[in-house]
């Protein structure tokens, strides 16, 4: 009989560190949780992370540039974007409000046209921020070619850290599907 109390005793005592454990860790996880979502670190270097992506379009520059170049059409190709309300716009600065298909998120961003060359999307409020640079180059010297690269910027702290490889993830896939998207605008323009 003394044995099964024993053995009672041990099973109680696991049983109660067992509890502990998932108090603090349910205790950790919304800790984290409401951390990020009311963004209350601030992105360091270590914190930024980088995307990168990249398609050559058998079409002149001049052709890519002309569907890039005009920002309003970017839900077309970028299923991220939903709705997109432009603040100002002056010659190559474009400052606009977009919202978001995840979740209707708002977000508020510049954008910056350098003619030709590249696109600088500086998003500066909403649930990522950071930079988005599409560059347009010649590869090869071949004038009938267009390289465009993506490169994402961003600062993923508002994400909680459960969510961050999905975010990386999902904003790769799009990226890849933008830009096979502007691809195919591109070859069918005149």
């Amino acid at each position: 009989m003394k044995i099964e109390t024993i053995k009672s005793i041990k099973m109680k005592i696991q049983n109660k560190n067992i509890q502990r454990l998932l108090v603090i860790s349910s205790m950790l996880l919304a800790f984290v949780t409401v951390w990020g979502s009311m963004g209350l670190g601030t992105a360091s270097a270590e914190q930024m992370e980088t995307i990168n992506a990249s398609i050559v379009v058998p079409v002149p520059i001049d052709k890519v540039w002309s569907i890039v170049a005009d920002v309003d059409k970017e839900p077309q190709y970028w299923s991220s974007i939903k709705e997109i309300k432009n603040v100002k716009t002056t010659s190559n600065v474009t400052e606009r409000d977009v919202t978001l298909n995840i979740n209707d998120a708002k977000a508020h961003q510049i954008i910056t046209l350098h003619p030709k060359d590249s696109i600088v999307v500086n998003q500066t409020e909403g649930p990522i921020t950071g930079t988005r640079t599409m560059t347009l180059s010649v590869p090869n010297n071949d004038n009938n070619e267009t390289k465009i690269d993506v490169s994402w910027k961003m600062d993923l702290s508002r994400i909680p850290i459960i969510g961050k490889g999905f975010a990386k993830d999902g904003i790769f896939k799009t990226t890849e599907e933008a830009l096979k998207k502007i691809a195919s605008a591109a070859e069918k323009t005149p």
